[in-house]
């Protein structure tokens, strides 16, 4: 069976939570569960393709996005609101279902890839672009309704850490593989540019008219700035050389 029709459980429940969502009140947190755990399962099985583990299947920025987002929204809603989880399962469906039309095979490893270094970039940064994401939907929700901005803000922290955790993990490992901690490449200089952008807005906090609302602006503009970069990320990583689909 390919992985195109592995992934056909998952993206149904994905569906069935997002329907939940616009239909129903309640309950629209079971198939969220239920999607979380399918594509845990699915991931798994990625990451088992070639008969050992490969961490790279796992960690695909397409399919593991989603995937953390999911986690984060099922975290929210266990340990603090209902209504600060809710908004996020939009997001996480929309960005699982997108999976539907991407390439489903896996890039292989490479030489350069067998470093510890390398799973820990890519989990932290692929984590801090869920948590960026969520902060901007959780400050569009603030700026609509008027309500608290401190769940985005936490969020955009929490975000920035991680991240922060991937510049220099990802230094370490491009000088073990490439000799050098840093190149003026595409993907460099955007992680840069939204590293830049995030230390920017913790700066806010000392300019004494940059209130909560223009706060909730800027993380918002930040996370199209993210994701006009992660459209450009998946255009050159379907261009790569693929195992199965």
């Amino acid at each position: 069976m390919s992985f195109a029709a592995l992934y056909i459980p998952v993206a149904a429940a994905y569906a069935l939570a997002l329907s939940f969502f616009l239909v129903r009140k309640r309950g629209v947190f079971w198939p969220l569960l239920t999607a979380f755990l399918l594509q845990a399962g699915y991931l798994t099985l990625r990451s088992l393709r070639f008969g050992f583990f490969n961490p790279g299947g796992i960690l695909e920025e397409s399919v593991f996005l989603p995937f953390c987002l999911t986690g984060i929204t099922l975290w929210i809603w266990r340990s603090r609101s209902e209504e600060d989880a809710r908004p996020l399962v939009p997001a996480a469906a929309l960005f699982a279902l997108t999976y539907l039309f991407l390439p489903k095979g896996l890039i292989p490893p490479s030489a350069k890839s067998p470093s510890l270094f390398s799973p820990l970039f890519f989990f932290f940064e692929i984590l801090a672009h869920a948590l960026f994401i969520a902060a901007a939907v959780l400050a569009g929700r603030s700026l609509r309704r008027e309500e608290t901005f401190e769940p985005a803000h936490r969020l955009a922290v929490w975000g920035f850490l991680a991240y922060s955790i991937a510049q220099v993990t990802g230094a370490i490992w491009c000088y073990l593989g490439w000799s050098v901690p840093f190149q003026w490449g595409l993907r460099h200089l955007h992680s840069a540019a939204i590293w830049c952008t995030y230390v920017n807005y913790l700066h806010l906090r000392y300019i004494p008219w940059w209130t909560s609302r223009r706060k909730g602006w800027y993380l918002v503009a930040a996370a199209l700035l993210l994701l006009a970069y992660l459209v450009v990320l998946q255009w050159g990583e379907s261009r790569q050389l693929r195992i199965g689909g």
